[in-house]
C-alpha cells in the first residue's frame, strides 16, 4: 500500500506500527479484502494480491468478485441490498470510529495483567491495577495471542489448494536496509520475526529512504496480542541499525492518558474515539516538534476541506449515541 501510496502523495513522514511483524504468513481472507479491494488496478495491487493471498484464495476472484461471492445470491437480505447501493463511509481518514465503550475489567478478549511492571506504564491511566490480579509468580506461557477472540474466525474457509505467491516490490533493493531471518519462538513467549515480514520492513524502509520520507515506528497500546519485551528489543535493534525513530506506547501511558477503562470500544484491542484522540493528540505534537511537520490548520484551503470532514465527523458522533440511548449498543457501524 505504501508503494501505491506514493503514486499519489509524497509525504514527508510515514508512520508504521510494528504489531504485523509478529505474523509470519498472511493471515486471512478478510483482511486481504479490507485492504486490498479498495486499491486501483495496477502492477502494484496485482504483486500484493499475488503476495497475500491465503490458502483457498486465486487472482481471478479478485478480478472478478462476482466469482467468489455468487453462492450467497440465495442468502442475500435487505441489509446486502441496503449496503450496496449506499455509499456511506464509516470511516474517518483511516480512522473506523466508535464512541462506545467495553472495558478491559469487563471483557475476556485480553488479560491486561501482562502490562504491569512495564517501564513508565500502568494498566490506566490514572496509575490503578484495574484487574486486582496478583501477577506473582505467573509465567507467561505465550498463549494470549491464541486466546484472543477473532471475529473473522466465525467465518468458514474453503479448502483448497494454497496458492503460490510471488514478491512484489522487486525495484526495491533488499541491500539498502538489513534483514532478520529468525524464524523460532524466543524464551519469553515471544515470536521471533521471520524472515517474510522484516523483508517487507526492509523494503519500507528502503522505499522510504529513496524518495526522502522520514520513517516512524510505533507500537499501538492494544492490550492483545500481548507484545513480548523480546519483540519489543527486535524493533529497538532494528530501528537502530536502520536509524529509525521508535515510538513504544505502552511505555507513554501516563504522557497520553490512555485508561483501558474507558479508552477501548472492544476490551483493549482497538481504541475509540476518546482513545484514538488521545494518541493522535500526543503523536500529532511527536511529528511537529520533533520532526518538522507543518500545523496546517492555518490554511484557509485545507480549513474548509477540514471543516467539511468535521461536520461528517461530528455527524457519526450523533448517530452513534443515538443509536446507544435507543439500543444500549452501536448496530450500524
Amino acid at each position: 500500500m505504501l508503494e501505491d501510496t506514493l503514486k499519489y502523495e509524497k509525504p514527508k513522514l510515514v508512520v508504521y506500527n510494528v504489531q504485523a511483524l509478529t505474523h509470519g504468513e498472511p493471515q486471512k481472507e478478510e483482511y486481504n479484502r479490507m485492504t486490498l479491494d479498495g486499491m486501483k488496478w495496477s502492477k502494484t495491487k496485482w504483486n500484493a494480491i499475488n503476495a497475500s493471498m491465503c490458502k483457498g484464495e486465486n487472482m481471478l476472484d479478485y478480478i472478478f468478485p462476482i466469482l467468489r461471492y455468487h453462492s450467497r445470491i440465495t442468502s442475500l437480505s435487505r441489509s446486502d441490498l441496503t449496503y450496496f447501493a449506499s455509499a456511506r463511509k464509516v470511516t474517518h481518514n483511516g480512522y473506523y470510529m466508535r464512541i462506545d465503550v467495553l472495558p478491559a475489567s469487563e471483557s475476556d478478549v485480553a488479560d491486561p495483567t501482562w502490562l504491569l511492571g512495564k517501564q513508565n506504564s500502568t494498566i490506566n491511566g490514572a496509575g490503578e491495577d484495574m484487574s486486582g490480579a496478583d501477577t506473582a509468580g505467573e509465567e507467561e506461557d505465550g498463549s494470549a495471542e491464541d486466546d484472543v477472540y477473532d471475529p473473522w474466525d466465525d467465518i468458514p474457509e474453503d479448502d483448497a489448494e494454497e496458492t503460490d505467491s510471488s514478491d512484489p516490490w522487486d525495484a526495491v533493493d533488499e541491500q539498502e536496509a538489513g534483514t532478520t531471518e529468525k524464524e523460532d519462538d524466543s524464551a519469553d513467549g515471544g515470536v521471533v520475526f521471520g524472515k517474510y515480514p522484516m523483508q517487507y520492513l526492509d523494503k519500507m524502509t528502503a522505499l522510504c529512504k529513496r524518495n526522502n520520507i522520514q520513517l516512524v515506528l510505533i507500537k499501538a497500546p492494544s492490550l492483545a496480542p500481548q507484545w513480548y519485551d523480546s519483540e519489543d528489543a527486535q524493533v529497538v535493534e532494528y530501528a537502530k541499525k536502520n536509524k529509525l525513530p521508535y515510538i513504544n506506547f505502552y511505555e507513554l501511558l501516563k504522557e497520553t492518558g490512555i485508561d483501558y477503562e474507558t479508552d477501548t470500544y472492544d476490551g483493549g484491542l482497538h481504541m475509540n474515539l476518546s482513545g484514538a484522540e488521545k494518541l493522535s493528540k500526543y503523536l500529532g505534537n511527536v511529528l511537529v516538534k520533533d520532526y518538522g511537520i507543518k500545523d496546517h490548520r492555518g490554511d484557509k484551503t485545507l480549513a474548509k476541506v477540514y471543516d467539511e470532514r468535521c461536520r461528517i465527523h461530528d455527524n457519526m458522533i450523533r448517530a452513534q449515541q443515538k443509536e446507544l440511548d435507543r439500543y444500549g449498543e452501536i448496530r450500524s457501524y
